[in-house]
């Protein structure tokens, strides 16, 4: 059996959520939606999940937990599914780099710095932005901090 129009042109858009598909090599389908949740449904599963007929009811517990299914409970299970998983966007940076010089004589093979010789001039930073960098660094919302130095 494979997905067809017919079965496309009934699609359960009362009971199902958007969500992403694709076929597996195994012949199974796998759905994703926004939360970061997936479920594995046989063509016949697939097929009834996206009409909104039967599943076996460990299938169905499953698609509801991971909100596959549109219920009573859905839209405030949702709400609390995409601020848990977006609430980092609420905090500024956590982690800071700070590259104090590009003169290196180290020249280590892993390096993915642009480095200079120990004789080049004018590529240490400067008191005054050194300054403005810890400024900034102590500007952000986050709870934690994280400063790399580099160089």
């Amino acid at each position: 059996m494979s997905i067809n129009e017919t079965a496309v042109s009934h699609f359960a858009s009362d009971t199902v959520p958007p969500f992403y598909f694709g076929k597996q090599k195994n012949g199974k389908y796998l759905i994703t939606n926004e939360f970061g949740y997936y479920c594995h449904l046989t063509e016949d599963e697939f097929e009834n999940y996206i009409t909104g007929k039967t599943l076996s009811e460990e299938k169905m517990k499953e698609l509801d937990e991971k909100l596959f299914i549109k219920n009573e409970t859905y839209e405030d299970r949702a709400i609390l599914a995409y601020n848990r998983k977006n609430s980092f966007l609420a905090y500024g940076p956590t982690l800071h780099m700070i590259v104090t010089t590009l003169r290196c004589n180290h020249k280590c093979r892993y390096c993915h710095a642009a480095v200079a010789p120990m004789t080049a001039k004018n590529l240490d930073m400067t008191q005054e932005t050194a300054e403005k960098v810890v400024d900034t660094i102590f500007y952000t919302s986050a709870q934690g901090l994280t400063i790399e130095f580099q160089g």
